[in-house]
């Protein structure tokens, strides 16, 4: 499979953009609670891979870092949930 740009984007850009394009009105909020949660679970996933190569404290830290952004993934995913629950409540009621 062939990558296009030569190179794979990388999962901090995806998630610093979606923060700077929250914080300056460009994305909604159900948006980037999606994009919060993906995000999580792709560190989570990725420092895993990495947990596997260290040992000792450095291991303990990445594994506590890996389930740390396992846990803001679950709450991001929980909220975009609710907040696509709630528009689509709104919508059906005519609000």
């Amino acid at each position: 499979m062939a990558i296009k740009h030569g190179r794979r984007p990388h999962t901090n850009n995806f998630l610093g953009v979606a923060v700077y394009q929250y914080a300056s009105g460009n994305r909604s909020r159900e948006q980037f609670y999606m994009v919060a949660c993906m995000g999580s679970f792709w560190l989570a996933y990725s420092l895993l891979q990495v947990s596997t190569a260290v040992s000792g404290t450095a291991e303990i830290g990445v594994l506590s870092l890996a389930a740390g952004l396992f846990l803001v993934g679950v709450v991001a995913g929980l909220r975009w949930r609710e907040r696509r629950r709630s528009d689509t409540e709104n919508d059906v009621i005519g609000f």
